[in-house]
């Protein structure tokens, strides 16, 4: 693989921990390890992603994360530490497959394509998940989350072989996202306001009936 088409290999790979942080990264650290995508190696400085405790927490986190997305407030809870760990995720899932000419090179476009393609992705799938939460099935939160689950873990291990393909129907989801988001706040910025309720009891005192107010506004 070159460096070009590494360069999409990580922009997949960068999108894909804007859904879920670890999975990516244990596929990688797999796939390095075992030799799962033909003869991809993590570079040289990275062989500690190969190791049994890498694997060990790396794998606990992904699992922690796919079962606390199913719960909503506990996903809210652990969403405070993925905001630092999120980035560290889509950085080190970059480096670990570029392949450019000189290690600062990598480390640049890692930075660059690791924040650029999985800030956007985890912000629409923040906002996806509000509208999620609020829907008043119990099966759709789940049903969505393991969703996310399988277009994470599958698209990270189909753009070893396809990275393009993959990438384009990424940015594909993501813009179906933005318009779906988009719409659902502006219908909500339509609705009208709840007008409040009318006594239903006697009226006592002195002051103008509600009969009265809304004769005075039709003058």
């Amino acid at each position: 693989m070159g460096w070009f088409a590494s360069l999409f290999l990580a922009a997949c790979l960068a999108a894909c921990t804007g859904l879920r942080a670890f999975l990516p990264v244990l596929e990688v650290a797999l796939a390095s390890r075992f030799g799962l995508v033909g003869s991809f190696r993590v570079p040289t400085d990275l062989r500690w992603m190969e190791s049994d405790p890498f694997l060990v927490a790396v794998g606990l986190l992904a699992l922690l994360e796919i079962v606390s997305d199913k719960i909503p407030w506990v996903a809210r809870v652990f969403e405070l530490p993925l905001l630092i760990l999120r980035p560290m995720a889509g950085v080190l899932a970059c480096f670990a497959v570029l392949q450019m000419p000189t290690v600062a090179w990598n480390f640049t476009a890692a930075l660059a394509v690791g924040l650029l393609f999985s800030q956007p992705i985890l912000r629409l799938k923040t906002g996806f998940r509000m509208i999620r939460w609020q829907w008043n099935r119990a099966w759709v939160n789940p049903g969505l989350s393991l969703a996310e689950d399988l277009l994470a873990g599958g698209a990270a291990m189909l753009a070893f072989f396809h990275p393009v393909p993959v990438l384009l129907a990424l940015l594909g989801l993501a813009f179906w996202l933005l318009t779906r988001v988009r719409l659902d706040l502006y219908r909500r910025s339509m609705e009208p306001e709840a007008l409040p309720a009318q006594p239903t009891g006697p009226l006592i005192g002195y002051g103008p009936r509600p009969q009265e107010l809304d004769a005075r506004s039709l003058r």
